[in-house]
């Protein structure tokens, strides 16, 4: 409110200060006679705007004179003389110069007649007293209007003030009981800065203690996380001992059963073996990184062992593939010259029994002993134990490995055809019949009675 008071004030001096400084607002007798003069000059062209055949020159003449008298200058000034002086021309019967519309108006001046020149010059003269009465005459009117402005703001400045001595004596009452409460308000305020310090100096004791108890509690979290840290190591450590024993028990079992078979049986050490030195490595593997850093212990240390055990399976499933391709079934090749053997038995026995029959003896007997025995009552041994009677497997298998040949019919008919002429020379109480085959000798020999009397017996 204050601040619109001086607002109008401000105004009222600007305005007053304003109409001081005009050119044509010093009242004085000479500025009356200028108005005067002015006044009747303008009713005169007023006047003559009425008359209806000239009326609209003079017309424009004056919204002309309005014009100009705004920015008054010299040009102008002339301008304005020479449009009324062609409007004077054309209303007494005379021809108008119209010397406003030539660029060189002062030639068209010099060459007006003396009554044109005299009715531009009086004109001219007139014009300056039109405009400074037309001016005197705004210039009254805005300050009438001024005036009257000022003097409704004074009133409603009056209004305003009434109104805001009211609000004053109303905020002065107001202003005593603020500061009263103020009064109340500041005994509290120190009251309660006392409080607000003891409460201070209680939390910062608070936060001391609070701070310690922290620096406790993480030192005692540090601890527990480095028992925690040794409990994982030593939890994966057993764990991965537990996981080692399960994973190798079950490795031993599957390779004494795959190892079971004869083909397979002469990789069953070596795998074991392998087995063996996998487990010392895998143990000293979890060793080292039990030492390390346990942030990534669990993938790293299963990694490791994962690869260990791959490595192992691969090199156990190579070795019993070599083992199986490399084995040679020794007890069939065996078996197979046995049986051959057996057939050259049959055979020597059915050679003998013809001979018996050719020599006019219708039982053919053979000697055991220097006993006669017959044929029929002189059984055969069978493969297997003729040949562990005769110690003949390690002989038959270097036969084997050195591809012998077999012996042939024809040279155990020759070895039986000698025995038998060394029978009849000798005519001797024992007969032996002996069968020579390149580097083996065995005999065959009747079983009877126990088996312990076998090795005595000769055929």
């Amino acid at each position: 409110m204050y601040f619109k008071i001086q607002i109008l004030m401000f105004h009222t001096f600007v305005l007053l200060r304003l109409g001081e400084n005009k050119r044509f607002s010093v009242e004085t007798k000479e500025v009356v006679k200028l108005t005067e003069e002015g006044r009747t000059q303008y009713n005169l062209i007023q006047q003559r705007t009425n008359i209806p055949q000239y009326g609209l020159c003079w017309k424009s003449s004056v919204v002309f004179l309005h014009e100009g008298c705004r920015r008054l200058t010299e040009d102008s000034q002339i301008d304005i003389a020479l449009r009324f002086t062609d409007c004077f021309l054309k209303m007494s019967g005379h021809k108008p110069y119209e010397c406003e519309k030539h660029s060189v108006r002062e030639g068209c001046i010099k060459s007006m007649s003396d009554r044109a020149f005299n009715a531009f010059t009086e004109f001219y003269t007139h014009v300056y007293n039109i405009c400074f009465f037309l001016q005197s005459q705004i210039w009254h009117e805005e300050t009438e209007k001024t005036i009257d402005r000022l003097s409704t703001s004074s009133a409603h400045v009056t209004e305003q003030l009434e109104e805001a001595e009211v609000v004053q004596r109303t905020l002065l009452q107001q202003q005593r009981e603020s500061m009263s409460v103020q009064q109340e308000l500041l005994t509290n305020g120190l009251s309660l800065s006392e409080i607000l310090h003891v409460s201070q100096d209680n939390l910062n004791a608070i936060m001391k203690e609070f701070h310690t108890s922290t620096l406790e509690q993480k030192r005692i979290l540090f601890e527990v996380f480095d028992r925690l840290t040794s409990l994982q190591a030593w939890a994966i450590g057993e764990i991965s001992w537990f996981d080692t024993i399960m994973f190798y028990v079950s490795s031993i079992i599957v390779s004494y059963v795959v190892t079971a078979t004869p083909r397979t049986q002469e990789a069953r050490i070596w795998i074991f073996l392998i087995i063996t030195v996998n487990a010392v490595i895998e143990r000293i593997v979890v060793r080292q990184f039990l030492q390390d850093d346990v942030e990534h212990l669990n993938e790293t240390l299963y990694w490791w062992i994962s690869q260990c055990r791959k490595v192992m399976l691969t090199v156990c499933v190579v070795w019993i593939g070599v083992t199986i391709y490399q084995y040679c079934d020794y007890n069939a090749v065996n078996h197979q010259l046995l049986i051959q053997i057996q057939k050259q038995n049959m055979e020597v026995i059915h050679y003998l029994e013809k001979m018996r029959v050719t020599d006019n003896d219708p039982t053919p007997k053979l000697t055991l002993e220097n006993k006669l025995l017959e044929v029929n009552d002189a059984p055969l041994l069978e493969p297997a134990e003729l040949a562990e009677e005769i110690n003949m497997l390690p002989r038959m298998k270097m036969c084997v490995k050195s591809k012998s040949p077999t012996p042939t019919l024809s040279l155990v008919s020759r070895n039986t055809s000698r025995s038998d002429a060394y029978i009849e020379k000798r005519q001797s109480s024992r007969s032996l019949v002996e069968i020579q085959t390149p580097g083996v000798r065995y005999s065959l020999r009747s079983k009877r009675g126990t088996p312990s009397s076998i090795g005595k017996e000769t055929v």
